[in-house]
């Protein structure tokens, strides 16, 4: 998250990432009620949870008292806020269904897992907070009810008021106000990549296929598959068992195949092996959750020889030429279409800011001119080969280079003035009774 209260709308999101987790040594909560919202209190230690997750989201130390009481003000208010969103929807008899709200539990939950690096240092902080991956969910299960129903009322009374799309003579004027803060645009350049990916031989691939079939075996004769996870399998994820955890449609579209495989087999079966540009996997789904799927897999790594890298390199260096003498991507494509030892991917990178790239590809074309190529580049990717098509100086922005971007900030103005709007008539609609100062 970055600096600063995260809102949406004004709808505080304190059930996701480090926030799912309860206070560190706090003592017991208390009851002191600090505010009233129609027939909902807040209490004291729920504003002190609240400031604690956003004071922790934000990086700053617990020792860090530096404007404190002014930080407690702003999060109390936007409790208050949260609370009428929650009251205008339950007098709309607006709900949530049980499916939805295990899906956004489920999504809370693996975003947490992301936030803390790995499994394991996940597991330790729950086991250090005397919880379970349940009782973590039932502790937020009414923070993300809230949550749902605050966004279905907005989406529902305030979307209709913002006006739809600005109109281009807002967008203009609104350029024209604020033209002289708007900063240059950075200098930008025009590439063309390709990326030659380095694949394992034919004897590396099918020894390979023969691990993951010999393990195959294994599991039909009834072993666990947690346990050949973590006696066989080459990726990060076999000391959990193999577990990847839950994903959707799209989002394993690098590996179109094991993507299949998981949403083809049902919950218990194993398939496989299923050949990826990684390797070969057994697969095996361990739950459904409406369009999501969790799996559990075992990897067998290509591992690639001297002399695939070398094929590599030389077909890389070729490339390189082709394109020095004035080759397409296409025809780069066409003729490396079908090539063992390694995959030819060709990509129009557009006008990209040079300050976005990576280092290694800034220095790559630091002094490119207009028409020259770089070097082969080795990146954790593979080989890669860029071709300079434009250089653009840093320039004042003109309207139709930042137009969609200002469309944006007028649409966005827009909203949070509908949104303030909004929240003075709940205020006065719904009763609000502030015991703290």
């Amino acid at each position: 998250m970055s600096r600063g209260v995260k809102v949406l709308g004004g709808l505080i999101l304190v059930a996701w990432g480090v926030g799912l987790l309860p206070l560190a040594g706090v003592g017991a909560p208390l009851d002191r009620v600090v505010a009233v919202v129609d027939l909902e209190v807040i209490l004291e230690s729920e504003l002190d949870e609240a400031v604690w997750l956003y004071r922790a989201q934000m990086g700053l130390s617990p020792t860090d008292t530096t404007g404190l009481t002014e930080f407690r003000r702003q999060v109390l208010v936007q409790l208050i806020d949260e609370k009428l969103l929650v009251a205008k929807a339950q007098r709309e008899g607006l709900t949530v269904g049980t499916r939805e709200l295990a899906q956004s539990l489920d999504l809370a939950v693996e975003e947490m897992r992301r936030s803390f690096g790995s499994e394991e240092a996940f597991l330790e902080e729950l086991t250090k907070e005397k919880l379970t991956v349940q009782s973590l969910k039932d502790r937020y299960r009414n923070v993300v009810r809230q949550q749902i129903l605050a966004r279905r009322v907005m989406e529902q009374d305030l979307q209709p008021k913002m006006g739809g799309r600005p109109d281009p003579a807002e967008v203009r004027a609104f350029y024209e106000t604020y033209r002289d803060s708007i900063p240059p645009l950075p200098e930008q350049v025009y590439l063309l990549a390709v990326l030659v990916r380095v694949q394992a031989g034919s004897e590396a691939r099918e020894s390979t296929r023969r691990r993951a079939v010999t393990v195959l075996g294994l599991l039909r004769e009834g072993k666990e598959f947690a346990e050949a996870a973590r006696e066989f399998s080459d990726g990060p994820e076999a000391a959990r068992g193999g577990d990847i955890g839950y994903f959707g449609r799209g989002d394993l579209a690098h590996v179109p195949e094991f993507e299949d495989a998981a949403f083809s087999l049902g919950v218990g079966e194993i398939g496989g092996p299923v050949e990826t540009s990684l390797g070969f996997h057994l697969v095996m789904p361990t739950a459904r959750d409406g369009e999501r799927v969790r799996v559990s897999q075992i990897v067998f790594l290509l591992k690639k020889s001297q002399g695939d890298s070398l094929r590599a390199r030389q077909a890389a260096e070729d490339i390189r030429r082709m394109i020095q003498e004035g080759a397409t991507l296409q025809e780069v494509q066409e003729r490396h279409r079908g090539a063992r030892g390694f995959v030819v991917h060709t990509e129009d990178l557009g006008l990209v800011p040079v300050e976005n790239l990576k280092t290694y590809y800034r220095e790559a074309i630091a002094n490119l001119e207009i028409g020259q190529t770089s070097n082969v580049l080795t990146v954790p990717e593979g080989l890669q080969i860029l071709e300079m098509v434009d250089r653009v100086p840093p320039h004042e922005a003109t309207f139709e280079e930042i137009e969609p971007q200002l469309v944006e900030m007028v649409a966005r103005q827009k909203m949070q003035s509908a949104y303030q709007e909004w929240m003075e008539d709940l205020r006065r609609e719904i009763y609000i009774k502030v015991v703290e100062d």
